[in-house]
């Protein structure tokens, strides 16, 4: 590693890393349904945690394994926070003892470990929007197969086309499902129109 190497740099997930920003942005609705995501362990499940200065360079210490379970988000906040400054004081990764499945653990993981837990914490919502949309453009919306198909193809981070003020993208409208008031919504817009 370069001395002159940057916090941004060093923490980032490398590009084609599974569950990295740049793989959850190339998640199709299709590619939702079927994602084996990893379960995330309970809020209050990492006992203690301590920067380290070893560079850690195993799979267990970089990547996401199968069937590894991700730390939550609520108790890598303080590490985050605090993980800049201690990379500026020489830290290259994080030693945490947790209890995951009812197991105790003891692992060192490298700073992007670290961000990988947190972009699936960060997507673990936006990845049950994006099957609830799946199934209900699959099995309930009145398009045609091949609109649905070319809809469901479409990344769940595409931004809706139209929306120029703000950028929304598609899971979110998966907040709109079971809200009985869009409907009513605009069946009352319809009817204004006629009656003008």
């Amino acid at each position: 590693m370069s001395s002159s190497e940057s916090f941004e740099s060093y923490s980032t997930p490398n590009l084609f890393s599974a569950y990295s920003k740049n793989y959850f942005r190339s998640i199709t609705f299709n590619n939702a349904l079927s994602l084996e995501f990893p379960e995330i362990a309970p809020a209050g499940s990492i006992s203690r945690w301590c920067f380290d200065l070893d560079i850690p360079g195993s799979a267990v210490a970089t990547v996401i394994l199968p069937s590894e379970v991700a730390l939550h988000s609520d108790d890598l906040q303080p590490i985050i926070q605090q993980m800049e400054d201690a990379f500026s004081k020489g830290a290259r990764s994080v030693s945490i003892e947790a209890i995951i499945n009812g197991q105790p653990i003891s692992r060192t993981y490298h700073f992007t470990k670290i961000r990988l837990f947190t972009e699936i914490n960060n997507f673990h919502p936006k990845i049950l929007y994006a099957r609830r949309i799946y199934e209900f453009v699959s099995t309930t919306l009145p398009i045609s197969r091949t609109a649905a198909m070319k809809f469901l193809s479409l990344s769940i981070t595409q931004h809706i086309r139209g929306f120029h003020i703000t950028e929304f993208p598609l899971w979110k409208l998966g907040c709109l499902l079971d809200e009985n008031w869009v409907e009513e919504d605009v069946l009352n817009g319809m009817a204004e129109l006629l009656y003008f």
